[in-house]
């Protein structure tokens, strides 16, 4: 994979939109263009970063928008993930400040 793959501002949208688990219709009919012209950008898009599959360019365009070399993506998304997580679980445990309850 090459994360220095240089692509042109149509290739990068539909990057975008592909990476972030859209189909190609909807990209599509996002962008304006046909399938058929999604499914040529996404060939060239391919060759040159020289992946095969929808999930190696999510994971391009994860290392490539945050600066991430390629041996450091996988950790560094569990790191968030977990992170998340922890959010999450502490939120179940906390009282919302903001939330009003009646008095009687």
């Amino acid at each position: 994979m090459n994360l220095f793959a240089t692509l042109t501002k149509r290739q990068w949208e539909i990057v975008e939109y592909i990476g972030f688990g859209y189909s190609m219709k909807e990209a599509a009919y996002d962008l304006g263009i046909s399938v058929e012209t999604v499914k040529i950008h996404l060939k060239t898009i391919y060759s040159i970063i020289g992946i095969q599959k929808a999930t190696e360019l999510a994971k391009f365009l994860y290392c490539r928008r945050f600066g991430l070399a390629l041996e450091m993506c996988e950790p560094a998304k569990r790191m968030g993930a977990l992170v998340l997580m922890f959010i999450f679980v502490g939120s179940l445990f906390m009282k919302d400040p903001y939330c009003r309850t009646r008095v009687r």
